[in-house]
């Protein structure tokens, strides 16, 4: 989770500790969460790109959140997000079909996972 803090946190563009906190507890309490429009985490070109960079280390956190609430498919885990309306089979072909028409959403939708649980993870400390 370190490791994606960090990501995360030079995505946002927060200089401080301070800065960046303070921006967790925006997404935290914004009643939409990383869809609320924070720095870095924005613009399609920016959270697709996110992800797609950072897919293992997304991936490892989701596996683990999977595995907490006793879903094995990360694919359902995923397309039960709010922000998005797929199929775990929609989810799977965005994410691995290089002609998919599912790619940007469900990569945005995993850049707002990291963001989220991020934010959760840093004030939780």
């Amino acid at each position: 989770m370190e490791e994606l803090t960090n990501l995360v946190r030079i995505q946002t563009g927060s200089e401080t500790e301070a800065d960046f906190r303070q921006l967790c507890e925006d997404v935290l309490s914004c009643s939409v969460g990383a869809a609320g429009g924070f720095s870095g985490f924005i613009y399609y070109s920016e959270t697709v790109d996110f992800a797609q960079c950072n897919l293992p280390y997304i991936l490892e956190h989701l596996r683990e959140i999977s595995e907490d609430i006793g879903d094995a498919n990360i694919y359902q885990t995923i397309s039960g997000f709010g922000c998005i309306n797929l199929t775990a089979e929609e989810v799977s072909e965005g994410m691995y079909k290089a002609d998919s028409d599912h790619e940007t959403e469900v990569y945005n939708a995993l850049a707002w996972f990291a963001l989220e649980e991020v934010a959760h993870h840093v004030i939780e400390q």
